[in-house]
């Protein structure tokens, strides 16, 4: 989910034998930059295109949409946190915390979620593109030196470009994770393991809140993908963690239903 989308960034050491991609920053960036700026700036939004070198499952999903007729399609792109984090240079240090790399990471993210939006559109009307951030889960922890501020700063970048091109923008993560950083982005659709984290998503009453009376919608993940067995009972039990956290109430925030429109 990262080197698929790493195509085009300026300084990048794709390693295909380990299997693994760093920066390289050690050298003069100035030159790279420059061009990675000008396609920016001149609003090239197709010399952002994912590859079938790079993402055969994208090209996949349009030969699949094209046969078969619908009115909704959902695309995804890395989020900008994950990717930064994930992704280091060649001395190991997360390339999200060099600066001038931060904000060439969030722009590419934000070109490709705009070409991606493009190429699905021309297949179905409605798209919804979703942001997955898995490294949120670590949001907060010792393990990571970004501000809330910062955080949102990112991501609202990325869904104001899904915004630009009229798509519904949405945000996975995995985990658990300080629910009230996401709500409180520009995102239209939040989707969480409801499974493992219903109760976690209860702590931030007033900010759900928020994000619902603004036409937020909150997507449940209910089935677990790791025990066989548990599936069977997912249903029943995300229903009494439901409980337990107020969320199966009509007035409480949670479990109110809006459609992304309001």
């Amino acid at each position: 989910m990262y080197v698929q989308y790493s195509r085009g960034l300026p300084a990048l050491v794709l390693d295909e034998t380990n299997e693994r991609i760093t920066f390289d920053t050690a050298i003069d960036l100035s030159t790279a930059l420059e061009t990675f700026y000008e396609r920016y700036l001149a609003d090239d939004v197709d010399s952002f295109a994912l590859t079938p070198d790079y993402a055969a499952g994208f090209y996949g999903l349009i030969e699949a949409a094209r046969a078969v007729p619908g009115e909704w399609i959902k695309g995804q792109v890395t989020g900008p946190i994950s990717f930064g984090l994930t992704v280091t240079d060649q001395n190991l240090r997360a390339s999200l915390y060099h600066e001038l790399l931060a904000d060439v990471i969030v722009k590419n993210m934000a070109m490709i979620a705009r070409w991606e939006v493009r190429q699905l559109r021309a297949q179905r009307p409605n798209v919804i593109l979703f942001v997955d951030e898995p490294y949120m889960a670590s949001f907060g922890s010792a393990y990571i030196s970004l501000g809330r501020e910062q955080v949102i700063a990112m991501l609202d970048e990325v869904f104001a470009a899904i915004h630009q091109e009229g798509a519904i923008a949405g945000v996975h993560c995995c985990a658990n994770t300080d629910w009230s950083v996401l709500l409180a982005t520009a995102v239209d659709v939040l989707n969480l393991d409801a499974y493992g984290y219903l109760e976690n998503l209860a702590l931030y009453p007033v900010e759900l809140k928020a994000f619902l009376d603004r036409g937020g919608l909150v997507t449940w993940g209910i089935v677990p993908n790791n025990d066989e067995n548990q599936h069977r009972h997912a249903g029943t039990t995300c229903a009494a963690a439901a409980q337990r956290a107020g969320l199966d109430q009509p007035e409480s925030p949670g479990a109110r239903r809006q459609s992304p429109g309001g």
